[in-house]
């Protein structure tokens, strides 16, 4: 549930950098969706990747992922839109049921996962 967290929390940033006409955010936002898109699908291929450096060549290779994932987030790297936004986030929460039926909320687990480790000093869930 924590990086389905940041998944959903990066694309509620992804849209309001688009509202905000803010780019930076967006080049921000879209990276941390995909990259956190991405660990879902390798946690559920129980892989690891070394480094960004090698991440979609992994991601590429692992034998279970949605239909059609690299293209999506090719296209999304190269046209920052809301359409392809929508297009990887479904692509992503359709494929399985992350939660296993259960409820929760992401915004929640962001704040405890990204505003609050400091104080807890613990290790910042990019780097697990």
């Amino acid at each position: 549930i924590r990086f389905l967290s940041q998944f959903e929390a990066w694309k509620w940033y992804c849209e309001e950098a688009i509202k905000r006409n803010n780019q930076y955010l967006l080049d921000l936002s879209v990276s941390k969706m995909i990259l956190f898109g991405a660990r879902l699908i390798l946690l559920d291929n129980q892989t690891f990747f070394p480094y960004h450096k090698w991440l979609m060549t992994v991601l590429e290779n692992v034998p279970h992922k949605p239909d059609g994932l690299m293209p999506v987030i090719e296209a999304l790297l190269a046209e920052k839109s809301q359409e392809n936004i929508n297009c990887l986030y479904g692509r992503i929460k359709s494929y399985k049921d992350w939660t296993n039926g259960s409820d929760y909320s992401w915004t929640s687990h962001f704040v405890y996962d990204v505003e609050t480790v400091w104080m807890r000093q613990e290790e910042f869930i990019e780097n697990m």
